[in-house]
């Protein structure tokens, strides 16, 4: 991978989720993310949506989760809730439901120059609808199925 492109289809990215933002189960263990995981911060003008490349850290899906997980919350600069999970995806099936819902030209950006050394994993899905419901519950149960609680990673 260059240091600016697309990311390939057989990658997965990952999405944080506030506690908020976190369907559960009767025994408290996260499910999915809601469609407001997904829901871009219009007031601070975002055009784009933050994830994380897994596929980055060049390991196993496990390890790649796990380092994923680790470098986000070194960038976040404080600790984050147990109750909070992040959502993993793969880019294909992003893009085709994106397809689907008449969004063809979304793809998800990897640029190491707007990266940080705690993060540098961080990429955006780029060219989707800002906030259009419809897109943001695909995303939710369509796309970032596997749920990972943030309490499991060390």
């Amino acid at each position: 991978m260059s240091k600016e492109g697309y990311l390939r289809i057989e990658d997965h990215v990952s999405r944080y989720a506030h506690p908020k933002k976190v369907i559960r189960d009767e025994n408290e263990e996260p499910v999915s993310l809601t469609p407001q995981a997904f829901e871009m911060r219009v007031k601070l003008n975002e055009e784009s949506l933050s994830v994380n490349w897994l596929e980055f850290f060049g390991g196993d899906h496990s390890s790649n989760i796990r380092e994923t997980i680790q470098s986000f919350r070194k960038q976040w600069g404080g600790p984050l809730s147990d109750l909070s999970a992040f959502g993993i995806g793969n880019v294909g099936r992003l893009e085709d439901v994106c397809t689907e819902h008449q969004y063809s030209k979304v793809k998800v950006l990897y640029n190491e120059k707007k990266n940080t050394k705690q993060n540098p994993s961080h990429a955006t899905i780029i060219r989707l609808p800002i906030n259009e419901l419809v897109v943001m519950e695909a995303l939710a149960s369509e796309v970032f199925k596997e749920i990972v609680a943030n309490k499991d990673i060390p």
